[in-house]
């Protein structure tokens, strides 16, 4: 998702917001990151936060971590409609807006 600084991060964090806040999450995951940060799928009830996400605009499907064909195909019609983040004028994904703001 965007970092909360660069274009549309504070209407990401506000769809996520609406998603999870205040209801019971299970989070799956198998790795972390360089960083320790964990790599997983958050759901809240049946609902896949993470494709919701995607699907809606508010965020990435980053393929270096999933090559899921679902969260591929949920970008690529979420861009087609122009929702979101795709709705913005050459959207910057976030490793890309965090090196070049350093």
């Amino acid at each position: 998702a965007p970092e909360k600084s660069q274009p549309w991060g504070a209407e990401s964090a506000a769809v996520l917001r609406d998603l999870v806040f205040e209801k019971i999450v299970r989070v799956e995951y198998a790795k972390r990151d360089k960083y320790g940060r964990i790599l997983g799928t958050i759901f809240c009830g049946t609902n896949e936060v993470n494709l919701a996400m995607v699907q809606t605009g508010n965020a990435w499907h980053y393929s270096h971590f999933d090559r899921s064909t679902a969260y591929s195909a949920a970008e690529s019609a979420a861009k087609d409609a122009r929702l979101g983040l795709w709705s913005q004028p050459d959207p910057i994904d976030p490793f890309a807006w965090r090196k070049g703001t350093r």
